[in-house]
């Protein structure tokens, strides 16, 4: 994915990012070829992948933008939770109608990557947990996050629950007889 800082360049990308949300909208991802984002973004083929690899590529690139950071440096367990949480219930709300495309085409797993490699950055597992379960742990919290995510998408939760269960869960609080 193009990560330089040429206006036009960005402007494209911009306008391709687009194109992708106004097509998932009106059929499914599986039905959206890279002509038909071409055509739709008013941009050559050339310029799609020379700013996008593939399409799924293009879905990485809605997610990330403005996707903000886990936190950097929390040396408290429950403190570093509380602020992923946070940020995590900011994300899915900041991002919903490109969430609920990813859910209507069965991608959510373009969510769970995103969700395992920011995982992997978060300061506090680097410290604290050895290098050979990071991946894992990684994982099991991605893969939760995820289906967190599909479900508030399928719910009328609001943003403050949609936290208080990531943090209850993440906390491992789930069969806690005071939650």
């Amino acid at each position: 994915m193009y990560q330089g800082t040429n206006p036009s360049a960005l402007d494209s990308q911009r306008r391709i990012a687009g194109a992708m949300m106004d097509l998932m909208t009106a059929r499914p991802y599986d039905a959206i070829s890279v002509a038909a984002l071409c055509r739709t973004a008013g941009v050559s083929r050339q310029t799609f992948y020379t700013l996008f690899r593939s399409r799924e590529n293009v879905i990485t690139y809605l997610l990330s933008q403005d996707a903000g950071n886990a936190p950097v440096d929390c040396s408290n367990l429950d403190a570093m939770l509380h602020a992923y949480c946070r940020s995590y219930t900011q994300f899915v709300v900041r991002k919903e109608p490109v969430l609920r495309q990813l859910a209507a085409n069965g991608m959510m797993s373009v969510l769970f990557r995103l969700f395992s490699a920011s995982i992997q950055r978060i300061n506090y597992l680097q410290r604290y947990v050895c290098e050979e379960l990071r991946p894992y742990l990684a994982g099991y919290v991605a893969a939760g996050l995820t289906s967190i995510t599909l479900t508030y998408l399928c719910s009328d939760t609001d943003p403050d629950t949609l936290e208080s269960v990531a943090y209850t869960l993440l906390k491992g609080q789930l069969f806690d007889k005071e939650v």
